[in-house]
């Protein structure tokens, strides 16, 4: 292994030194080329949001078969479905039927708009108007729909439903991406002065952190046009690539500083921090590349958009940094954070290498407590009862969920495949009534629509449609439940000619089956990520002991930052400090690409820090005073590395979407573990442990 190593090493570092001369000697293009990419990010983020969605299904599930075969009898898509309310007092039969007739006039004013059902229950005029638009079409006719809605005397009815939700959370979505981008860059300026001082150092950071945003966006907009990209991923792009690069960046920032009196101090970055950069940089990439495994529209396109952002972090970072430094670089050492702490981080090296045992248990179990609350964790597809309270659809789910429940939004629709021509014969007929009546039954089900129409059964008669509204929205488990139990029932039963089949489709099917495939595939993008992150590590440390104790580290900080999200979101711990949510479920796409992210985040700090050992190791240092003088060297550098992802995360924590909270939350949360307690303590005494290394 050490001679792989010794000649991966030596690959390596000519390869970043023959890059470095490169782009010294060609600065000029260099620095006009990612000018050209910074103003086609600038574009494209003008743009992107046109072609985002937010649909959660699952291809080849029994909900998107059911879906499919729904659409194709009814013309209706379950994702291009609109809800109306209309709050009304003392209105007789009449004036309720001439306000059901105004809505379907209105609806008329949408393409392929049809109304599918509608009820008057406690002074609330209830109205599902279905479409066979696709998500993002639908989204468009919103305005469209609202202003039929006036124009026919209804200019206080309420839309809301899946279309409706994604047009009016866009705008939201927006603003708080700008306004999060800007603290974040404005908090991780502040903490660049205090590391560099008034140094022109600072800047290089900021331009790395630039080019890296307007490279992913730039890439993440054309991929969008071709595949499914969710509306989280500029939020996402843009505020990870910013903490992303100003991590690289200053990495390679403050190892040139203090190489500066070293022969030729930008080859000798290259050599080492360069280095330690582009494994990271790996490692995190292809931990969220294994996220394309998982056969989810939205957990792939958040793989494949999380995985260009460390590609063009780390191709920023070793392109962008020397030439900058080149021209940049010069000038005294400034800074206070950098240059204090080294004293205090020795101190600490000297206590855990002294006391090993007791200083891994004490953090062990620091960290236990804070992953004991997953042990109460309930995840869920998305949730309906955290929305931003400005978006009119959010206010209309709100009033809707108080006067009616969160289930008339997202209803179940159950569809009967009978022999052809034979849906209206007596038998199959009364069999539906009978359906329809035990249905009304359960004791979660809110309320059953059936009819003869057009709307419940297709022109060629052989299909049967049924609404069922359940009591609760589509993340609480008796949701789940009910689904179960939906999907249990046999036509036969109920009367139904044999070959008779029973579908189960709309959003809370489609919910679980996003669940169930997302628990099924799973273990093996663990298995995946476990794997190629182990062969990575041993390489960069030329050890499988270490790479194999850096990944059980990695484990330990994940399930503190999984646990910390449940205690705040789930069981509001801090919650009211922060400012955000109190959920009953979190959004199980958050813990995913926690993980994936997460995983490759961690692993530079400990790529640093090991590293940096090791090169004190080789200089003839024995194993207390290797982990000593790494441990100190390293530590200012990665606590101000760590505090820039941290506030540039701020944008994320302090945003009006529930999901990109706990994201924001969970990784900043993760990232402070282990620049803390893992990179300070458990990762120093686990080396001391090890006795060779």
């Amino acid at each position: 292994m050490t001679a792989e190593y010794a000649h991966v090493a030596g690959y390596t570092a000519g390869m970043l030194e023959r890059l470095t001369q490169w782009t010294v000697r060609h600065r000029s293009a260099v620095f006009m080329t990612w000018g050209i990419v910074i103003l086609l990010g600038a574009l494209a983020l003008g743009r992107i949001n046109d072609h985002l969605t937010a649909v959660t299904d699952v291809p080849g599930s029994a909900s998107a078969t059911a879906n499919k075969t729904l659409s194709a009898a009814f013309g209706s898509n379950a994702d291009g479905s609109f809800v109306v309310l209309y709050t009304f007092t003392q209105a007789d039969e009449s004036e309720i039927v001439d306000m059901k007739r105004r809505i379907e006039q209105a609806a008329q004013q949408v393409p392929t708009a049809m109304v599918q059902q509608q009820r008057a229950v406690g002074g609330v005029l209830y109205a599902s108007i279905g479409t066979a638009l696709p998500l993002i079409e639908a989204s468009a006719q919103t305005p469209r729909l609202r202003a039929a809605l006036a124009q026919v005397g209804l200019a206080n009815a309420m839309v809301t439903g899946p279309p409706a939700l994604e047009h009016d959370v866009r705008p939201v979505l927006a603003e708080d991406l700008q306004r999060g981008g800007l603290l974040g860059l404005a908090l991780a300026i502040v903490v660049l002065l205090v590391a560099f001082g008034r140094s022109r150092r600072v800047f290089v950071p900021l331009i790395v952190a630039t080019a890296t945003v307007a490279g992913s966006l730039g890439i993440v907009y054309l991929l969008s046009t071709v595949v499914t990209m969710v509306l989280y991923v500029p939020s996402i792009v843009e505020l990870v690539g910013l903490g992303l690069a100003i991590d690289y960046s200053i990495l390679l920032v403050q190892r040139h500083q203090l190489l500066r009196d070293s022969a030729d101090p930008l080859m000798d970055t290259a050599r080492t921090a360069g280095r330690t950069v582009l494994w990271a940089g790996m490692t995190a990439a292809i931990g969220l590349a294994a996220l394309l495994l998982v056969p989810i529209p939205l957990v792939r396109s958040l793989g494949l958009a999380g995985c260009i952002v460390p590609v063009i972090a780390v191709l920023a970072a070793l392109t962008l940094t020397p030439p900058l430094l080149s021209v940049l670089g010069n000038g005294p050492v400034r800074g206070m954070l950098v240059s204090t702490s080294t004293q205090w981080w020795l101190r600490v090296g000297q206590l855990v290498t002294a006391r090993p045992r007791s200083a891994m248990l004490a953090t062990l179990l620091l960290c236990a407590l804070a992953a004991a609350p997953l042990s109460v964790v309930q995840v869920a597809p998305a949730s309906l009862t955290a929305l931003p309270r400005e978006a009119p659809a959010a206010q209309a789910v709100a009033y809707l969920s108080k006067r009616l429940g969160p289930g008339v939004v997202t209803p179940h629709e159950l569809v009967v495949q009978v022999a052809d021509g034979t849906a209206l014969d007596g038998p199959n007929d009364k069999a539906r009534q009978r359906l329809a009546e035990q249905l009304t039954k359960l004791p979660e089900v809110f309320g059953v629509f059936t009819d003869t129409g057009s709307n419940y059964v297709d022109n060629t008669r052989s299909f049967q449609r049924i609404f069922v509204i359940g009591r609760h929205e589509l993340a609480d488990p008796r949701t789940s439940d009910l689904v179960t139990e939906l999907r249990a029932l046999d036509p036969l039963n109920f009367g139904y000619a044999p070959g008779a089949r029973l579908l189960l489709g709309g959003a809370p099917a489609q919910g679980e089956d996003f669940l169930a495939t997302l628990r099924s595939s799973m273990p093996w993008v663990v298995l995946l990520i476990l794997i190629a992150a182990g062969l990575a590590l041993s390489k960069a440390f030329g050890s499988w002991r270490i790479a194999t104790a850096s990944i059980m580290l990695n484990l330990v900080s994940l399930g503190a930052a999984c646990g910390i999200v449940v205690a705040v979101f789930q069981l509001g711990l801090g919650a009211g400090v922060l400012g955000t949510y109190r959920v009953p479920q979190i959004e199980s796409w958050t813990f995913v690409f926690m993980f994936a992210l997460l995983f490759g985040l961690t692993t530079d700090y400990q790529v640093f820090v090991v590293r940096s050992i090791l090169e004190a190791r080789d200089n003839g240092d024995d194993a207390a005073d290797a982990i000593r003088s790494g441990i100190a060297s390293t530590g200012g550098i990665i606590t101000v590395a760590a505090l820039a992802f941290v506030f540039a995360l701020s944008g994320l924590v302090f945003g009006r979407i529930a999901g990109l909270q706990e994201l924001g939350l969970g990784l900043a949360a993760g990232v402070l573990v282990d620049a803390t307690i893992i990179r300070g303590v458990l990762l120093p005494s686990t080396l001391r442990l090890l006795h060779r290394f």
